[in-house]
């Protein structure tokens, strides 16, 4: 969250392995360290400039070697 909070797509991306996989609220898959660096860069530039995110963490596990699995309840959530 606070790479969002900063608005740098490096940030954000940061705490993902080079391959690491993130899929967005929308469905969006992003496959790698760079492309979610890209993507997101390319949000808090435009349609979510100046938001800031909110959440609980509600449990993290893993789920494969190598993997996790983060799950943030949606009703804990706020964008503005």
């Amino acid at each position: 969250m606070d790479g969002w909070n900063k608005s740098s797509g490096e940030a954000f991306a940061a705490p993902f392995a080079e391959d690491g996989d993130l899929v967005g609220m929308d469905g969006t898959h992003l496959k790698g360290r760079q492309e979610i660096i890209s993507f997101n860069q390319q949000l808090f530039d435009t349609y979510i400039k100046g938001s800031r995110l909110v959440g609980k963490v509600r449990s993290v596990r893993a789920t494969k070697v190598n993997e996790i699995k983060l799950s943030v309840p949606s009703r804990n959530m706020s964008f503005w």
